[in-house]
């Protein structure tokens, strides 16, 4: 299993992002919260209200994960990033990867 987190600007954007995946049945589920992020870009410190989305899925999922992503994420340069999960109750685990389904054929990480 992978945690995979991306961070967005507004709530829409993160609730987009969030149901392409899942409608592409790239992960099990997504997790939406508010965050605030200080980060330097271009050389100013940066204060902003952020949305993470956290995306419980499967190594198999990720790149396809990625593509999705970077595809409709509104950031010239996304935080794109997975944790490996070291434990898992078993029965969530069998969830997450039965409803994370790698893309087999070109162009499936754009079915809905």
């Amino acid at each position: 299993m992978l945690v995979v987190y991306t961070t967005v600007g507004d709530e829409a954007a993160a609730k987009r992002l969030a149901q392409t995946v899942i409608r592409a049945q790239l992960a099990a589920c997504a997790q939406i919260s508010r965050i605030e992020s200080l980060y330097l870009w271009a050389g100013d410190m940066q204060q902003t209200p952020e949305w993470r989305i956290a995306f419980k899925t499967t190594e198999a999922c990720y790149d396809a994960i990625t593509t999705v992503l970077k595809a409709d994420h509104p950031y010239e340069l996304p935080q794109i990033i997975a944790v490996p999960v070291c434990a898992a109750h078993p029965e969530y685990a069998l969830w997450v990867e039965s409803k994370s389904i790698a893309p087999t054929t070109p162009g499936a990480a754009n079915r809905t």
